[in-house]
This record gives C-alpha cells, structure tokens and sequence, in this order.
C-alpha cells in the first residue's frame, strides 16, 4: 500500500506562496495571458516545483478559486436561505440583492481581496469560462437558488425574464469588481473621489430597483402611473 504523502511546513509555505502570485498574474493578465513558467518565476521557484505541487496551469488556476471562494460561498448561500417573500416586494428584492451583493464586497474588502474580486469579475464573462468549471462549481448553485428566489417574488415571470434579470444584475456587481479605470477616463475623476464611501448599499438598491423593473413592472405603474408591460419594458 502506498504511502500517504505528508507536505513539510516549507512545502506548504512554497504552495502558498505559488499561489499569490499566481492569483496576482491572472488579476492583471487573465488565464489565457499567464504561463506556468511566468508562475515560477514570479514565486521564486523552480518551473518543476509549480507542476509538482499543482500539475498544470488549470491546476493552479482551479487551487486559487478553491482556496478564496468557501467563505464567499456560505456566506451568500446563509443570506439566501434567510430570505422570505415580504409583502411588500421591495423589501424582498432588496433581501435579495443584498444577498447578491454582500458577499463580493466582503471578498473585495479582505486581505489582498481585490485583485480576486477582479480576477473572478473577469471569469464570470469570460466566454471560455465553461472549460476551467470554476464558475459552474462555485456559483452556478448559488444563481439557481438566486433565480428560486426571483421567481418565487415574480411568480408571473416566465423562466426566460428570471434568468435575464438574473444576468443583468449580476452585470451591474460584475462592473463594480471589474476597475474603474475608464470611469476615470470618462468623468475626471480620481481614484480617491471615486472610492470615497461604501457603494454597498447603493449597488444594492439599484441592483433591487431593476429586478422589480424587469420582474415586477406593475409595481412601478402603481407608483408612476405609467403603463409598463413586462415583455417589452417599454411604456
């Protein structure tokens, strides 16, 4: 029977250290402009020990996922299951979005959080995102119980608008992740001036404001007393 392989301190500092600064190379260039070789080099490893430790470049990549998004995960899977249907639908697609919304902000807001949050920003809609399965592994079972949740508020809603308005919020909190460069182009801004405050609750109550919009449109016309009408969003 073979032996069980127990990793030393050193190996597992080694790993780590693989790790962060594979993490900080797929921030700024993504998967497909990252080598292994670049890895090493960057960790101050031989190129064998980066395959020893994680075989392939897609090893690597799926090991940084694994290690970052299991607080991510449980965090937003206990906001969902905390949220019921209210009478008043607001409230409720503000439970939602806040469950949305909460978990990235807390990802962005740890340790070295941001360049990941950016990182898994450029996964979501990457198109080839399908052949590395981490978004499938780590959150397409948290946008099933997501879009559970909207059609329970919008029971109306055909499959089709829930998984629409589902992709258009996950767009608005992607945008927030992904830099804000060109938003500085465009306005003059500063980094400073753009990052001043916490934009949680407003990223929160715009994401809540469309869904009702693309979900719930008669709420709107109640309030507005503008015709709405849900296939076409058009008044």
């Amino acid at each position: 029977m073979p032996r069980k392989r127990v990793p030393r301190p050193s190996s597992e500092l080694t790993r780590k250290r693989i790790l962060s600064e594979a993490e900080r190379l797929f921030s700024a260039s993504g998967y497909d402009g990252v080598s292994m070789r670049q890895i090493g080099t960057a960790a101050e490893v031989p190129f064998a020990l980066v395959t020893y430790h994680f075989d392939t470049k897609l090893g690597v990549y799926q090991a940084i996922f694994d290690h970052r998004m299991s607080q991510f995960q449980a965090q937003r899977h206990d906001l969902l299951q905390k949220v019921e249907i209210q009478p008043d639908i607001y409230q409720t697609f503000l439970l939602i979005a806040a469950a949305f919304v909460g978990p990235m902000m807390t990802l962005s807001n740890m340790p070295n959080g941001k360049p990941f949050a950016q990182l898994l920003a450029r996964e979501i809609f990457d198109p080839n995102e399908a052949d590395r399965g981490v978004v499938a592994k780590h959150l397409d079972p948290l946008a099933e119980k997501t879009m559970a949740l909207l059609q329970k508020a919008a029971p109306k809603a055909s499959k089709a608008q829930i998984a629409r308005a589902y992709h258009f919020a996950t767009g608005a909190l992607v945008v927030n992740h992904a830099g804000s460069e060109r938003l500085k182009r465009i306005t003059g801004l500063k980094n400073s001036e753009l990052k001043s405050g916490d934009p949680t609750d407003q990223l929160v109550h715009f994401i809540a404001s469309g869904l009702v919009a693309a979900l719930r449109p008669e709420i709107l016309a109640e309030k507005t007393a503008i015709p709405v009408t849900v296939e076409s969003g058009r008044t």
